[in-house]
């Protein structure tokens, strides 16, 4: 009886400022570009971001996550970089509340040095809604929300309700990031590297039930043989492949011919998520004490009313989102 009313009670409360919902902190589409060069003492690694025309609200925090020591610097315009205690990673964000890298603007200029060399690495993003943020200190945060893509308060466990996305960073000497690339179906063309333009990218519905297939290329630093099958785990869900096979491949972007680690995994167990998911992580454990860490690319599907229901299936209601103001 008392969860019934704690239930009621939330629900009056998210009705009591607005039929609808603001946008989430992620409704943005960005384009990441990143390079890295050797330099004397290392490498320097160069970002620029641009925010889509389409995006319905400016981006505003820029995390990075490359799991190895590195001295990071800003744009003009930025605050020098916040490092997260006890830990290599570090964020940038705009010097004023208010501004960030708004809908249709890029902004380049994000680097840092690193004697760690080039591989795969995790960015995360956050955008500014004025709607938001002051829903976000007047809403009641209970285990459920009705509002699509607010993450942090779903009923779903997730660690970080940052927008990922994929881009090259330093990583540590055990690391190894071979190309991966996916596809939906076997009559599909392989996407998804860093290689893949950002107007190419594919979207996967986070209901959408079947398999999705990996393929994994050999490079200097990896033979497809010495990857630990029974260690890779793909996804935020963790996925365990279903299937796995060596085939024999010749493509032209990425250009590639040669031995490939084919895997096929249930889709439903990667759990892609509306909003967050710009990015498929895999991980795994190779010979020699190395560890596997890559992933593809994939264009973002934002929540709303259909996608975000199961999220949270003990709500009453779930609304319709409305435009910025």
């Amino acid at each position: 009886m008392k969860y019934i009313a704690l239930i009621l009670f939330n629900f009056i409360a998210l009705s009591s400022w607005a039929d609808t919902c603001p946008y989430s902190h992620n409704s943005f589409d960005i384009e990441v570009t990143s390079k890295a060069q050797n330099i004397d003492d290392g490498y320097l690694y160069e970002y620029s971001i641009s925010n889509s025309k389409d995006s319905v609200i400016p981006v505003r925090n820029f995390n990075l996550k490359p799991n190895e020591k590195s001295t990071p610097r800003s744009p003009v315009g930025w605050k020098e970089p916040h490092f997260f205690s006890r830990s290599t990673s570090f964020g940038w964000s705009p010097k004023g509340l208010s501004k960030g890298i708004k809908p249709g603007e890029s902004v380049s200029g994000f680097s840092l040095t690193s004697k760690g060399r080039p591989g795969i690495v995790k960015a995360s993003f956050v955008g500014s809604n004025s709607i938001t943020d002051v829903i976000y200190t007047k809403i009641n945060r209970s285990k459920d929300t009705a509002c699509p893509g607010f993450w942090a308060y779903g009923s779903r466990g997730v660690d970080d309700s940052r927008a990922s996305v994929m881009v090259y960073g330093p990583i540590p000497s055990n690391q190894v990031s071979p190309t991966a690339l996916y596809r939906l179906k076997a009559d599909q063309v392989w996407t998804g590297s860093l290689e893949t333009s950002h107007d190419a990218l594919k979207a996967i519905d986070p209901m959408a039930k079947g398999k999705i297939d990996v393929l994994l290329l050999e490079n200097n630093d990896i033979k497809i043989e010495d990857i630990r099958i029974d260690s890779i785990k793909f996804g935020r869900g963790g996925a365990q492949p279903e299937s796995s096979k060596i085939v024999e491949v010749t493509m032209a972007s990425p250009k590639y011919s040669g031995k490939a680690l084919q895997l096929t995994f249930a889709l439903e167990k990667v759990q892609v998520l509306c909003d967050l998911d710009r990015a498929l992580f895999l991980e795994g454990e190779a010979s020699k004490g190395r560890h596997v860490y890559t992933g593809v690319q994939i264009k973002p599907t934002f929540c709303d009313v259909k996608n975000w229901a199961p999220e949270v299936p003990n709500i009453l209601k779930v609304k319709a989102q409305s435009p910025n103001e």
